[in-house]
């Protein structure tokens, strides 16, 4: 990382150069809500995630699940990714865990995408057929991203708020 424009720091992600901005832009926030660079692996998949069938308490589960439920569109995002890197606008909400790992509120399909093309076996418990294709596309590319950029929102009742927002696009 270095330094560039005034309040923002220049993060190269998978080749691609992303300004991040250093401070929150609103002051009322600072306290509840942070943006961080996380790596993958201490990510933690929603095991809660409203695309999962049945809430589910182990990682393999979750990853199972999403792969049932999006498969095609998860390889789609996966492709995507590789090729364009992560959407800027689209930040990956998490919050803390106990440990030092995060819980993804908002962007489980992302990450998971990440997660896959970071380890393609993932995927082989659930669709062997579908590991195999991540592979071929995980070939075609040097590097796999190793950390996305996050917001971190302690409260879960601003957690709700946002996801609400996100999703039904009622202010």
């Amino acid at each position: 990382m270095r330094t560039g424009l005034r309040g923002f720091q220049i993060v190269a992600i998978a080749g691609n150069v992303h300004p991040v901005r250093l401070t929150n832009p609103n002051p009322e926030d600072s306290v509840e809500n942070n943006y961080q660079m996380i790596l993958i692996h201490d990510l933690v998949l929603d095991g809660e995630n409203p695309r999962l069938k049945d809430p589910v308490q182990r990682q393999q589960d979750a990853i199972d699940g999403l792969i049932e439920a999006v498969g095609p569109k998860l390889l789609k995002l996966a492709q995507d990714i590789l090729e364009n890197g992560s959407n800027p606008c689209d930040l990956v909400m998490v919050f803390p865990t106990d440990g030092e790992k995060f819980v993804v509120a908002e962007g489980n399909r992302r990450v998971a995408a990440l997660k896959l093309l970071a380890n393609p076996s993932l995927a082989a418990s659930a669709n062997p057929k579908f590991a195999k294709k991540l592979e071929a596309l995980r070939d075609t590319v040097g590097k796999i991203p190793e950390a996305c950029y996050c917001v971190v929102v302690q409260s879960e009742e601003k957690r709700n708020l946002w996801i609400r927002r996100l999703h039904t696009g009622e202010n």
